[in-house]
Formats: structure tokens, sequence, C-alpha cells
């Protein structure tokens, strides 16, 4: 949602399945990480680095602004680079 003013409280989902704006192109069954403005994008981090991902992409997105379907797994996966 975008709340209109200041006392408009946002709706937070931290688990199930929820609409997420993609910050690039997602392919379904992606690890969803976000970028540095908040977007969804897929998790793939460089060689001993570590992402937090927060789900898996069930739609697909296929460019910057694309609205995608996401299960929501928590802030606790952790997908390290091999």
């Amino acid at each position: 949602n975008k709340p209109t003013t200041t006392a408009d409280p946002p709706t937070i989902r931290m688990l199930g399945l929820s609409k997420c704006v993609a910050g690039a192109a997602v392919a379904v069954g992606a690890k969803v990480t976000s970028d540095s403005a908040g977007k969804g994008v897929t998790a793939a981090p460089s060689a001993g680095v570590t992402n937090c991902t927060v789900g898996y992409a069930l739609t697909s997105a296929a460019a910057d602004g694309d609205i995608f379907t996401v299960c929501l797994t928590g802030p606790y996966l952790f997908q390290t680079a091999d």
C-alpha cells in the first residue's frame, strides 16, 4: 500500500504471500533480497559475501518497477556464494 499521509500506517508483511516491486528482472523461483532502494531483486552474492534473503519469487518480473509475487519466508534465510 502507499500511505498518503504520515498519519497512515503502512501495511508490512513478515511471512506469507506478498506483492513486491522489482528493482531488476527476477525469475520464478529465485531467492529474493532487497536492493539499496528497498526493491526486490535476485539474491546473487559474490564469493565470500552473504545475502539475507526474504523469500522466493512465485511470479517473474521483467524489469525495474514491475510487480511480482513473493513467498516471504522471513528475513532469516542466509545465502552465501561458494
